[in-house]
C-alpha cells in the first residue's frame, strides 16, 4: 500500500509570506516611482482649471464694466491740450476688484465641491499613455481667498509716445488632497483694465547711436 507524502504546511505558509512581502515591496516601489509624475500631472490639470476660472471671471467682469461704460483712468491735459498726467479712478477700480474677486471665490468654492479626475496614465511619463487609464479622484480646496494686486506700468510705445497701463494681478492657491501627496498649486493671472497712449511733442530729428 502506497502512501503519498504530504506537503509541509509550514512551507506553504512561508511561500505565501514571501509572495505577500514581494507584492508589498512592489507596490511601495511603484508608488515611489510614479509619485513625482503623478504630482506633476495633478498640478497640470488643476493649474489649467484654475487659470480657466480666473480668465472667465475676469472677462465676465470686464464685459459688465464695458456695458456700464466704466472708466478706470482719466487723462489730464493742460491748457495747450497736452497730456500731463493720467489719474487712477480708484472708486471704479475698487468696485471692479471686489466684483472679480467675489466671482473668483464663488467659482473656486464650486470647483472645490467637485472631484477632479486625473488620468493615471499621465503619471507614467509616457506620451502614448498621457490622458489614458483609470481616473484618480483628487480633492481640491482654496487655501484662503483670491489675492488681488493693482499694478501700473509705463512703457515706450513709439517715437515720443508712452503707453500707460493699469493691471490687476489675481493670485490663487489651491490645496490638493491626493493619494500621492501633491503639493499646493499657485496660479496667477493678470488682467488689463486700462491702456492709454500718451503722445508728446514730436522731436526735431532722430539721431542714431
Amino acid at each position: 500500500m502506497r502512501y503519498r507524502r504530504r506537503r509541509c504546511p509550514r512551507k506553504r505558509i512561508l511561500i505565501c509570506i514571501l509572495l505577500l512581502c514581494g507584492l508589498i515591496l512592489w507596490i511601495l516601489w511603484l508608488g515611489i516611482r510614479i509619485r513625482e509624475p503623478f504630482s506633476a500631472a495633478c498640478s497640470h490639470v488643476i493649474r489649467q482649471d484654475a487659470t480657466g476660472i480666473l480668465v472667465d471671471c475676469a472677462e465676465q467682469t470686464m464685459q459688465q464694466a464695458q456695458l456700464e461704460s466704466t472708466e478706470f483712468a482719466a487723462v489730464v491735459k493742460n491748457e495747450a491740450g497736452e497730456v500731463v498726467s493720467v489719474e487712477l479712478l480708484s472708486g471704479a477700480v475698487s468696485m471692479f476688484q471686489n466684483q472679480v474677486t467675489g466671482r473668483v471665490n464663488d467659482a473656486l468654492n464650486a470647483y472645490a465641491r467637485s472631484d477632479v479626475l486625473v488620468p493615471l496614465g499621465s503619471a507614467s511619463g509616457m506620451t502614448l499613455l498621457a490622458g489614458r487609464g483609470p481616473n484618480v479622484r483628487v480633492r481640491v480646496r482654496p487655501a484662503g481667498s483670491v489675492q488681488a494686486e493693482l499694478l501700473t506700468e509705463f512703457s515706450q510705445a513709439g517715437i515720443n509716445q508712452t503707453c500707460h497701463q493699469i493691471l490687476l494681478r489675481l493670485t490663487v492657491t489651491l490645496d490638493v488632497a491626493a493619494p500621492m501627496n501633491c503639493q499646493p498649486v499657485t496660479v496667477t493671472y493678470t488682467c488689463l483694465l486700462s491702456e492709454t497712449i500718451i503722445v508728446g511733442k514730436t522731436p526735431d530729428g532722430i539721431w542714431a547711436h
